[in-house]
């Protein structure tokens, strides 16, 4: 199954946050 660009942004923005939050703290 071939996931869509929408779907890998959003994977890619979540991914970024969450690497953004563990950096932070």
């Amino acid at each position: 199954k071939a996931i869509s660009i929408k779907e890998y942004t959003n994977l890619l923005v979540f991914i970024v946050q969450l690497v953004r939050c563990t950096a932070v703290t």
